[in-house]
């Protein structure tokens, strides 16, 4: 046996004997729908459906029912005043504040654009406003008077589909009342010239009388007590400098405030020469100058104060901006072997207006080369002492050449002198210069007659050995042993860079031994490399 829907309007399915068809209609009682379902052979099911639903008072689904088996919607609906607001100052600007509401539980249709009318006091309407409850809604811009509000009493609403009109919507109308602002706004304060008893809202507009007794006069008691200004013509009494009323006292030349005939008049601005407003003060070293004037002010305990400077002055109390000598030995070493020249410069860096002379050191002799250190040492057990030269230049060797600006104001000026001819070659060690100059600055000798010994370390041969290993064994591996070639490469260079550090000239025979070992080294890295391994 089977149970099967009855669908309405279609026929019965090829009857079994035992097939049994069901079927659900929904009734209204007391304001709420419930369902019957009846089952039977499909006959007995037709003729349910027919006499209940078709001609019947039943319904095919419980929507249907609900729709119309619910009281009047308006029967749910609550129109209430939220608030009130009176018309202002500024006028038509009363408004009225509502809810609407319609309180109905789950199985209720929504309904939706409810028309609420706001009426005059005859009745007429004077304008509509759509609600969806809850909702709370405002008429705005109202004039003072009486109003009324209500839901319109017949209209046309929609609900879950279908359109219903209603009629007789007996929702309480609720009447309102805008009242009229009588705020007066003006002075309140009885001392006032302008004060209006009827005022309820002081303005700030108040008004008095000034002291010739004019509403708002513009006279004023001025610092002698008298009444001046405004209708009065008359001119306020004036204070001299020293702010007393009637007072002698006037503002002298110094800009102070004085009596003419008193002994402080104009004392206070006389310079240390005694002029008025002088630009001169007592400096650092207790004389009398202008500070705006660089070449004369704490000129006479001014020095250069770096202890490194050739013109260095211990008794120097402020330091002289830019007046100090540094003066330096650089080596140059050629890239070219063939055509450049290895050169020593001594250098100076001056202020800049500085005039040098180079003095003899001898008989037509301006400056000593001294290549090679000359001292004694130990090597490996035996015993050395490097070779020294002395050469002596004359004046055709000797020029003294200025440079660039330097940021700091000075400027750099240096001898240059040729230690070889171009491709020659010179030994690594020592070179010392020396020669004797004199330099003026603004007017003054800074340096007199000083002999300047400057001593420098050549290492140019070594130098070009560790480069050109650099790229053979440490990069090209053009060599048949290099991990002990590139360990000796790394004591070599070591070596170099910490002789490098230490170049002193106090510590010859040290660096002299140091060379040795270099010079060794760069034997065997010659000895050991190959171009083709």
């Amino acid at each position: 046996m089977a149970l099967i829907e009855y669908i309405p309007g279609e026929g019965p399915r090829d009857i079994q004997p035992d097939d049994i068809y069901s079927t659900t209609v929904y009734f209204c009682n007391n304001g709420a729908c419930s369902g019957i379902t009846f089952e039977g052979t499909w006959s007995e099911v037709n003729d349910f459906w027919y006499n209940n639903v078709t001609i019947g008072d039943g319904y095919a689904t419980m929507q249907a029912c609900n729709t119309y088996c619910r009281p009047n919607p308006c029967e749910y609906m609550n129109l209430n005043i939220v608030s009130i607001t009176d018309e202002s100052p500024a006028g038509n600007d009363g408004s009225i504040t509502c809810s609407l509401s319609w309180v109905y539980d789950q199985t209720l249709p929504v309904i939706t654009n409810v028309p609420i009318n706001l009426y005059d006091p005859s009745g007429n309407i004077i304008t509509t406003q759509y609600i969806n409850p809850p909702e709370v809604f405002t008429f705005s811009n109202l004039t003072p008077g009486y109003y009324s509000i209500g839901v319109e009493p017949s209209f046309t609403y929609e609900v879950n589909g279908q359109t219903t009109e209603l009629s007789n919507c007996d929702v309480r109308r609720q009447n309102v009342v805008i009242a009229e602002d009588k705020t007066v706004f003006g002075c309140s304060d009885p001392r006032a010239c302008n004060y209006n008893p009827e005022t309820t809202v002081d303005d700030g507009s108040c008004l008095y009388n000034d002291c010739n007794g004019d509403c708002n006069g513009e006279a004023y008691l001025d610092n002698c007590g008298n009444c001046v200004g405004g209708k009065t013509e008359e001119l306020p009494c004036e204070a001299d400098c020293a702010g007393v009323f009637g007072g002698t006292s006037v503002i002298d030349d110094c800009g102070v405030c004085n009596d003419p005939l008193s002994d402080s008049y104009n004392s206070s601005c006389l310079d240390c020469n005694g002029v008025i407003n002088g630009p001169n003060m007592i400096d650092g070293c207790g004389d009398c100058n202008d500070p705006n004037n660089s070449t004369t002010w704490n000129s006479e305990c001014s020095g250069c104060k770096d202890f490194c400077a050739e013109n260095y002055d211990e008794t120097a109390v402020f330091d002289c901006n830019g007046c100090c000598i540094n003066t330096g030995m650089k080596l140059n070493c050629p890239c070219d072997d063939t055509t450049a020249i290895p050169t020593l410069e001594l250098y100076s860096i001056f202020p800049d207006g500085v005039t040098w002379t180079v003095e003899e050191i001898g008989n037509e002799e301006y400056a000593e080369l001294i290549i090679g250190s000359g001292v004694d040492y130990t090597y490996n057990g035996v015993s050395y002492t490097q070779e020294q030269d002395i050469e002596f230049l004359d004046s055709a060797n000797v020029v003294f050449t200025t440079g660039e600006a330097l940021p700091d104001g000075r400027v750099y000026g240096s001898v240059g002198i040729g230690l070889a001819e171009p491709g020659g070659s010179i030994i690594d060690g020592f070179y010392s210069i020396k020669i004797k100059v004199s330099a003026f600055y603004n007017g003054k000798t800074i340096l007199d007659s000083v002999e300047l010994e400057k001593c420098g370390l050549f290492l140019c041969n070594i130098e070009k050995c560790l480069q050109k290993h650099m790229k053979r064994i440490m990069l090209d591996a053009q060599c048949c042993d290099c991990d002990n070639l590139k360990e000796t490469f790394i004591k070599a260079f070591t070596l170099y860079r910490a002789v490098k550090i230490a170049e002193n000239c106090a510590i010859k025979s040290d660096i002299e031994r140091a060379i040795k070992r270099l010079q060794e080294y760069c034997k065997i890295l010659d000895n050991k490399t190959c171009v083709n391994c």
